[in-house]
C-alpha cells in the first residue's frame, strides 16, 4: 500500500484503494474496475499477454511452511499435500517441479494457514515475506518453519490494463524516483529491517 501511495503521490492523483481475492486481480483491471493492481503480482509470460507490467519492485522467493523437521528437499514435494492461494503462480510452478503433488487452492493465504493449522495440507506455499508474515500471527506457530528450500523466484510489478502507455511509464518513474530518493528502502525497511516482525534482507534495487 505504501508504493500504491507514492506512486500516486507522484502523478497527482488521489488513490482509492480496493481489497480483492488474488485469483481476481487481473480481471478487475480488464473489467475496468481498477487502474492499477499493487498486490504481490508476480511478472510473467503468461500474465505478459493479459495485462502490463511496470518494472519490478520487489523480488520475492516462493517458499514452503510446515511443521518443523517435515520439509528438507524438493524431491519430497511428490508425496505432499500444499495449500495455495488461487490465482497466484505457487501452484502452476510446483505442479510443473512435481507432478504428484497434491494442491488444495483456496481463496486467500488466511484461509491457506487456517487449512495449514487444521492439517488439511502438509505444507503451505507462497512468497516468503508472505508466509513469514502470516506464521508470526498463527497460533502454534512454534510447530512450524519456512525451512531455507527456495521453490522459485519471481519479481513482482504494477500490472495495468493493456495499452495504458503513459500510465505505466508514469509508474516506472514513480518506481525508479522512489529509488533514487531513498523511499522504496524505507518502505522495504518499515517492513523487512530491524525491528520488524519479519526480518529479510534487501537484495535488489529498482532499475530500468
Amino acid at each position: 500500500m505504501e508504493f500504491a501511495i507514492y506512486i500516486a503521490r507522484q502523478i497527482g492523483v488521489k488513490p482509492v484503494f480496493k481489497t480483492v481475492d488474488p485469483a481476481d486481480r487481473i480481471k478487475v483491471l480488464k473489467e475496468g474496475r481498477a487502474d492499477l493492481v499493487v498486490a504481490s503480482l508476480g511478472k510473467t509470460a503468461e500474465r505478459e499477454k493479459e495485462v502490463d507490467f511496470s518494472l519490478g519492485y520487489f523480488v520475492s522467493t516462493q517458499k514452503l511452511v510446515a511443521k518443523k523437521g517435515q520439509f528438507k528437499d524438493l524431491l519430497q514435494l511428490d508425496k505432499m499435500t500444499v495449500c495455495v492461494a488461487s490465482g497466484t503462480t505457487n501452484g502452476p510452478k510446483l505442479k510443473s517441479m512435481a507432478h504428484g503433488i497434491q494442491l488444495v487452492e483456496l481463496p486467500d493465504n488466511a484461509e491457506v494457514f487456517k487449512a495449514l493449522q487444521e492439517g488439511k495440507c502438509d505444507a503451505a506455499s507462497g512468497a516468503e515475506a508472505t508466509l513469514l508474515g502470516n506464521l508470526a500471527k498463527m497460533p502454534g506457530k512454534q510447530a512450524y518453519e519456512v525451512p531455507d528450500v527456495p521453490i522459485a523466484s519471481e519479481a513482482f510489478g504494477v500490472a495495468m490494463r493493456k495499452g495504458e502507455k503513459r500510465l505505466q511509464q508514469q509508474v516506472n518513474d514513480a518506481l525508479t524516483a522512489s529509488e533514487s530518493s531513498g523511499e522504496a528502502e524505507k518502505i522495504y525497511d518499515h517492513w523487512f529491517g530491524a525491528g520488524a516482525a519479519v526480518q529479510l534482507p534487501r537484495s535488489f534495487k529498482i532499475s530500468r
